[in-house]
């Protein structure tokens, strides 16, 4: 089950030193689908980063066909 994205990650024990946090989402799942009609996604993992920057499919382009809305 995928650790997700929570008020915890935004506490000042987070902001004081996050890496724990960050190793903790990447074990449990390097990519989350992040809540919100606007959707997006946290990429965690090296290898999923390289992939999501790598992929065609993938924009921030809003103007973009197919971007995000």
């Amino acid at each position: 089950m995928p650790m997700p994205m929570n008020r915890q990650h935004q506490g000042p024990e987070f902001l004081r030193d996050p890496y724990p946090a960050y190793a903790a989402l990447r074990d449990a799942a390097p990519l989350q689908r992040l809540p919100g009609e606007r959707g997006g996604f946290l990429v965690t993992g090296d290898a999923e980063a390289r992939e999501a920057f790598t992929d065609p499919r993938l924009s921030k382009d809003t103007g973009r066909p197919g971007g995000p809305p």
